[in-house]
């Protein structure tokens, strides 16, 4: 019997700045889970992000020919709503999120935080696979 992989990195502790903080490789594992908290009232707006190519891309960069990545869909746990790529996310109060993206041969996955008025965001990432 295979043991079960897992593993967590932390991507913000109380972000206020836009942009992607950490690039996560994801290649190796089937599931992510993107545990989000806001804290203090926060008024933030965030997106996910993902890219099948090889080469680490840089998620705060425009999108070319050699730097290939797409906002993609993940769905809130809470609800089993999904959340599309092309939709932001808004926390508008202290609250705890999880969100789960289908990989679909994702290299790379990361959290986008776009802009945000108040309060800040904690996040981290969860990798497993089905061993």
């Amino acid at each position: 019997m295979a043991i079960r992989q897992v593993v967590n990195y932390d991507i913000w502790t109380q972000n206020t700045t836009a942009g992607v903080a950490k690039t996560i490789f994801s290649k190796d594992f089937r599931n992510v889970i993107f545990d989000v908290i806001s804290a203090t009232s926060a008024n933030q707006v965030i997106k996910f992000v993902a890219s099948k190519q090889e080469s680490k891309p840089d998620f705060n960069s425009a999108v070319s020919t050699t730097n290939r990545w797409q906002y993609v869909q993940v769905i809130d746990l809470s609800t089993g709503n999904p959340v599309d790529g092309s939709t932001w996310y808004t926390f508008s109060w202290v609250e705890s999120k999880q969100f789960e993206l289908n990989l679909n041969g994702e290299n790379w996955v990361g959290l986008y935080l776009a802009s945000g008025s108040a309060g800040s965001i904690n996040s981290a990432v969860i990798l497993t696979d089905n061993q």
